[in-house]
């Protein structure tokens, strides 16, 4: 599974001047996160030796990482494609705390909070939902300096070198006398219980970060296949996670169609397979569907996509096999249906291929949902072919002759039509010497008329039409009434 490092996504320019959404202040800012992002210098050892000790404190692993932005004013949380970002000003660290631990630990302990709390994950501009983000942050960071050993004093000293604000009405960070009083709240509390409260978030925030994150990369993969990037949406949706059982199941039918326009149908046919492996637990999302419901998810997106893939790969008894399963639970499916008789007359199964193609809806399926010309040709082939080899009588092979030059002559190239007029003339005078059915000619003058309608068409079997109609007239001229106008028509067309 490709993977991108981190930092490569950097050079994606995606950034906007608008301050962001998620972006988490330790107090209020204007900057935008595109700044913060690109705008770093190298951190220091004493900011991540701070981090490391919060981190052992409450005993996680955050993977945090972090960015040294002079003249910031300010300290960040933001989360970057599920990276935990924390950008911090020295000279503001400096400033607010007089080259005071307890108050730089407590700013710290606050970002982190934000990442824990998941806030950095959530988009919003409302500015009431920001304040009680940030409340909630300074409860956390209050529990996390209390379980360092910090006292109340030192952790609302950070927040009360604050500048005063006269309300809070139009700004996402509270009162300084709010902030205070909730930081005190877990000081003074009695039935506080640090550990379990830290457990609680702990717990909280990794099945809902994996669940915002799981959305996020959707949404992002979702974008880049709408812009054509299909390379870029694969390492998204291999991101994915059960933790959103509908996301992972709906990423893997995304990753199918994203592996064909990469041009990898192993990788295609690899995740198809999977999906199939993963019905034999009984849990799957697919196998809680009603009845209804599963049955056509499994045949159109599980044995339709991998008999699909093994097609594709030239292994047509696969392919067989699969398409076999998924009609046996949709008999009415006319694609999958075409697609039996297609793949039976090519194994030479002709009298098989004729019982699936003898039903004219089929082409009606295949124009009405637009599919390409090369596949209903496609569809023609398999049905003339296996009708002929399982001795259809001659009305209905010339029947199928001319559906295909009358009612479905649009969805053909000017070359496709010119090769069922050979074919068909092929098919007349075949017929004809060997059952002297006269009428057969007019037949042939029709398809000779319809060959004289065709424009920009491919000369040399122009040629080799021409020649089979002018040998026939020539050969048989004799039984019927013809004058020298055909042969010179015949000859004009030729030069």
């Amino acid at each position: 599974m490709k993977k991108i490092l981190f930092f490569s996504l950097f050079t994606i320019s995606i950034f906007t001047n608008a301050q962001l959404s998620n972006l988490c202040n330790y107090s209020e800012s204007k900057i935008s996160e595109s700044k913060l992002l690109y705008d770093r210098v190298p951190n220091d050892t004493y900011i991540t030796g701070i981090i490391k000790e919060i981190e052992n404190s409450i005993k996680i692993s955050g993977n945090f990482i972090v960015f040294n932005y002079p003249g910031y004013d300010n300290c960040a949380a933001l989360n970057y494609y599920g990276s935990r970002i924390i950008v911090y000003d020295p000279q503001f660290l400096q400033k607010i705390s007089n080259q005071k631990k307890h108050i730089i630990t407590s700013i710290i302990a606050h970002e982190i909070a934000h990442h824990l709390l998941n806030h950095t994950l959530v988009e919003t501009y409302d500015l009431e939902i920001k304040r009680k983000q940030e409340l909630e942050a300074d409860y956390l960071s209050a529990i996390i300096m209390k379980t360092l050993g910090y006292s109340l004093n030192q952790s609302l000293e950070g927040v009360n070198k604050l500048a005063d604000l006269n309300d809070d009405k139009n700004y996402t960070h509270p009162l300084k006398e709010k902030r205070n009083l909730i930081i005190t709240e877990v000081f003074e509390s009695t039935d506080n219980d640090p550990k379990n409260y830290i457990s609680k978030v702990l717990s909280f925030s990794k099945q809902g970060s994996l669940k915002i994150i799981n959305n996020k990369n959707y949404e992002r993969a979702m974008e880049l296949v709408d812009n054509g990037n299909f390379k870029d949406a694969l390492i998204e949706l291999n991101k994915l996670t059960k933790i959103d059982e509908f996301l992972y199941l709906v990423g893997k039918i995304r990753k199918i169609e994203a592996y064909r326009k990469t041009q990898n149908e192993q990788k295609a046919l690899s995740v198809a397979l999977s999906l199939e492996e993963d019905l034999k637990d009984q849990n799957f999302i697919v196998n809680r569907f009603e009845n209804n419901h599963k049955i056509n998810f499994i045949s159109n997106y599980v044995y339709f996509n991998i008999a699909g893939s093994y097609e594709l790969l030239n292994n047509k008894i696969k392919a067989l096999s699969y398409y076999e399963k998924a009609y046996q639970n949709l008999p009415n499916d006319k694609i999958i249906k075409a697609k039996l008789g297609v793949l039976n007359s090519e194994l030479k199964n002709y009298s098989i291929a004729s019982n699936y193609l003898n039903d004219k809806s089929l082409e009606e399926e295949f124009v009405k949902i637009r599919f390409s010309p090369k596949l209903i040709k496609k569809l023609f082939d398999a049905r003339l072919v296996s009708f002929v080899n399982s001795n259809f009588s001659f009305k209905e092979i010339s029947d199928s002759y001319n559906d295909i030059l009358t009612t479905y002559n649009f969805v053909l190239t000017n070359d496709d039509k010119l090769y069922y007029i050979t074919e068909y003339s092929k098919f007349l005078i075949n017929d004809f010497e060997k059952n002297k059915r006269t009428t057969n000619e007019i037949h042939i003058y029709r398809t000779f008329n319809m060959f004289k309608e065709l424009e920009k068409i491919h000369k040399e079997k122009s040629l080799n039409y021409l020649n089979l109609v002018s040998n026939f007239y020539k050969k048989y001229s004799f039984l019927f009434d013809i004058d020298s106008k055909i042969f010179n028509e015949i000859n004009n067309l030729k030069e």
